[in-house]
């Protein structure tokens, strides 16, 4: 067990270990939630926290600002995580009213509860980081909105998470995080411009 305070003071990785285990145990209470049928939507599924603070280790000695996006946040776990382990100022979006509610006792009036395809690009822009890990059911809806969150991303900012299409020209991305050996691509990417990207949610 780690120690979670010497001398009376937090350790850093008390902290780690006591935050981890407080969101592990409130996405345990909404793992029936995904007994909800939604033609549209994956239900809730928790982003394991050790490889979300893995890749955020990363990303957080390279981020230049302290706005982090979480799309499809569910009860706000990784909300809480990038809040209370890396210092971020968290937001949030999930359409499920429920959880996005949850969400939304930790951080008020940051979360957004609606179709992530809303979000206006205006709101995008303010972000330093965008944690993506696709909601939709549907391949060309999941394109949609990667392209969508790209597209209106601001130089400098990094993309993270997981399920992302990687159609990425890197002379407009500079990786920051891809070792994961998994079906799904996982990993960190920054913005460094990509002009021309199509806009496919006016198209698809």
């Amino acid at each position: 067990m780690i120690p979670e305070t010497i001398g009376g003071k937090q350790t850093a990785a008390g902290i780690v270990q006591r935050t981890i285990r407080s969101v592990m145990d409130e996405d345990h209470r909404y793992l029936l939630h995904g007994d909800r049928k939604d033609a549209t939507y994956y239900p809730y599924a928790p982003f394991q926290p050790a490889d979300f603070v893995a890749i955020m280790f990363d990303v957080a000695a390279e981020v230049n600002g302290p706005k982090f996006l979480d799309m499809r946040c569910g009860p706000g776990t990784k909300m809480e995580l990038a809040d209370r382990l890396y210092g971020l100022k968290p937001f949030g979006a999930e359409h499920d009213p429920d959880l996005a509610l949850n969400a939304a006792r930790k951080y008020g009036g940051r979360v957004f509860n609606g179709d992530y395809l809303a979000i206006l690009p205006s709101f995008i822009r303010q972000m330093d980081v965008v944690w993506l890990y696709s909601p939709y059911r549907d391949d060309d809806k999941a394109l949609q909105l990667e392209y969508h969150v790209r597209k209106h991303m601001k130089p400098g900012a990094i993309l993270a998470g997981a399920s992302l299409s990687m159609g990425f020209d890197t002379r407009y991305w500079q990786t920051v995080v891809d070792d994961w050996g998994s079906i799904e691509v996982r990993g960190a990417w920054k913005k460094l411009g990509e002009p021309g990207i199509k806009d496919v949610t006016r198209t698809l």
